[in-house]
């Protein structure tokens, strides 16, 4: 891992679960669930499971083997071939429609970018996986239970998390002096 340091690694955790509420709240802004409705059986029983159970195959099991087949093999392959810029659509469009949905899939999207990112600054396959392990845990939490309890003024939150997004793309992106 290249000039990892745990201050980075507790950002990259900050990022994905920034990512997660980011990409949650603009599906809910723009009303993308109701244009593009979230059919999914699977997708719907995520929530009824037991929350370990969810934490274990949503937060931990996927995102370690789609982090394995989209950036540990699938965008190493075609980076061999082509620029980054490039790259990084491809296997970003490819996470995308393994979603099954045009809204998770426009999230999916957008993540996939960030971690295709992360995967060239630190040349390693954990850090990604990290981020998107992040991302989708707080998903599981912050759609599951918490959203109903405290964030009723989504326009605040989505400004207030926004804004850490960039603090924290700021501070990973800061040379260490």
């Amino acid at each position: 891992m290249k000039n990892l340091k745990i201050k980075h690694l507790i950002y990259i955790i900050f990022l994905g679960m920034t990512i997660s509420i980011i990409g949650n709240m603009a599906i809910d802004f723009f009303s993308l669930k109701t244009i593009f409705p979230i059919n999914n059986t699977f997708t719907n029983s995520i929530y009824k499971m037991p929350m370990w159970k969810g934490v274990a195959i949503v937060g931990i099991f996927y995102p370690f083997f789609e982090e394995l087949i989209f950036r540990g093999i699938i965008y190493k392959a075609i980076r061999k071939y082509i620029n980054i810029i490039f790259s990084i659509i491809i296997t970003s469009l490819l996470f995308a429609f393994i979603h099954f949905n045009i809204a998770q899939g426009l999230y999916a999207f957008f993540a996939s970018v960030i971690f295709c990112i992360i995967i060239e600054k630190y040349k390693s396959f954990i850090i990604p996986f990290v981020c998107h392990l992040s991302a989708n845990i707080t998903t599981l939490l912050f759609y599951r239970d918490i959203e109903k309890l405290l964030f009723k003024d989504k326009i605040f939150l989505f400004t207030i998390v926004l804004i850490l997004f960039i603090l924290i793309l700021f501070r990973i992106n800061k040379k260490e002096v």
